[in-house]
């Protein structure tokens, strides 16, 4: 199943079974993390799998297997990390492996330090392991996402949209909107009316480059290029309290 089609099945996993993958399962993991493309090849990362990050997550039971994700700091290094680790979590979806993005805990200092791109910093980390619930829904009905007119603000509603539609996010929180002008696809963030908890914007941008990669992947299968650029008309357009992001042509 490509990426495309996992999009419109693949769900996030919280309830894991505690049983390790295989070696022969882990070296394919680590290949698959090997091949992951950047949104911006400026931002130098490292993609740890590591099977103990020193604290006992909230999870029912104990997922196997963590990814930890660190990056230099750019302007774009949150967009970058959720750009390439949901590209990863439907990779190993088509896997049978289930994931789901840790925000609200970190490893310890000294897991991060053993892992930690050269003058870089921790992003955010991936719980991964084989799926004590169901892993693709078999219907889109099934996602818990914003209504078709709210997301799409102006343009035809394409299936290729209605993939970008069921990006995930953290906290289902969408903060979201896109334009689509058939030869160029807007995608807009929305504002933040408090500004004083940094932790929402970090995680804000992380979605954002989640719906990036659905974005990409989706407008590719359209027949557009699936190259970003930044456009007057794509600025703009912003709906009022959203503020603009990039286009993808």
């Amino acid at each position: 199943m490509t990426h495309y089609e996992l999009m419109f099945k693949r769900r996030s996993v919280r309830h894991f079974r505690p049983e390790p993958l295989d070696e022969a399962t882990l070296a394919e993991v680590r290949k698959a993390i090997k091949r992951l493309r950047p949104l911006f090849r400026n931002v130098r990362t490292r993609i740890t799998l590591v099977d103990d990050i020193g604290i006992e997550p909230m999870f029912d039971v104990m997922p196997p297997h963590f990814i930890i994700f660190t990056s230099t700091k750019k302007e774009t290094h949150n967009m970058n990390a959720g750009y390439m680790l949901e590209q990863l979590s439907l990779e190993l979806a088509g896997m049978g492996i289930g994931s789901c993005f840790v925000e609200a805990q970190r490893p310890t200092k000294e897991i991060i330090d053993g892992v930690c791109v050269p003058n870089g910093e921790y992003i955010i980390m991936l719980a991964i392991g084989r799926p004590n619930m169901t892993l693709l829904r078999d219907s889109t009905v099934k996602f818990d996402r914003m209504p078709k007119e709210q997301f799409l603000r102006k343009g035809e509603y394409t299936e290729a949209i209605e993939a970008c539609r069921l990006a995930p996010s953290g906290h289902n929180s969408q903060p979201w909107c896109m334009i689509n002008e058939g030869e160029k696809l807007h995608i807009y963030s929305k504002k933040l009316a408090d500004k004083s908890h940094p932790i929402h914007q970090t995680l804000d941008s992380i979605d954002i480059g989640i719906l990036l990669y659905h974005v990409v992947v989706s407008a590719r299968e359209a027949g557009l290029d699936g190259i970003q650029e930044f456009t007057l008309e794509g600025s703009k357009q912003a709906p009022e309290g959203f503020y603009y992001i990039t286009s993808i042509i």
